[in-house]
């Protein structure tokens, strides 16, 4: 899968738990495949994510950490749409905020 978007982000608080973000791009109940690093369903610690539309799993978002800091985290996403309203979330959460660079 193609990244077409991406951007650095600082961790400035707790992460919402790691389903409601799929459910900010796609809507509440969507049909998601996801893979991360969250120790049980409500963490707001976890640093990695991605997540796929289900059925056809064309549109992904991608969330990790890409050094040994686990603060910054790079954040990619297969589209412009899907990436706005992940950062949008993100931003409104307190969760994050946006890095120039590494």
């Amino acid at each position: 899968m193609k990244y077409t978007h991406a951007i650095y982000a600082r961790v400035m608080g707790d992460m919402p738990p790691y389903y409601e973000v799929p459910y900010a791009i796609w809507g509440e109940g969507c049909d998601f495949d996801s893979d991360g690093d969250a120790d049980h369903r409500d963490s707001v610690d976890w640093r990695e994510l991605d997540a796929r539309l289900r059925p056809e799993l064309k549109e992904l978002i991608s969330i990790h950490y890409p050094t040994e800091d686990e603060d910054l985290l790079l954040i990619q996403a297969s589209s412009e749409k899907i990436f706005n309203k992940a950062i949008q979330y993100l931003l409104s959460q307190g969760s994050i905020e946006l890095k120039d660079k590494a």
